[in-house]
């Protein structure tokens, strides 16, 4: 049993999709065999996908194409 949630199944569809919206059978036997065996293969590609879309924010507000974005440093008492 997978027990994957909603948004699993989302990020595993755009990990086996290569961009048109469909999953072919070599998409999905292709995209199997980079999870088989890695009990946390999808989290890690998921990360990763999380960081490219980060930095690629980060390179347009260095060269001023998106407004900064601005950090808060956490107020006494609200500390996680």
């Amino acid at each position: 049993q997978l027990e994957l949630e909603y948004h699993d199944l989302m990020s595993l569809f755009e990990f086996l999709d290569n961009g048109d919206g469909e999953i072919t059978l070599t998409e999905f036997i292709e995209g199997a065999a980079k999870l088989r065996g890695q009990a946390k293969a999808l989290d890690i590609w998921r990360m990763e996908t999380k960081v490219e879309v980060l930095f690629e924010e980060v390179l347009q507000a260095l060269r001023g194409q998106a407004p900064p974005v601005e950090f808060c440093e956490p107020t006494e008492g609200t500390e996680g």
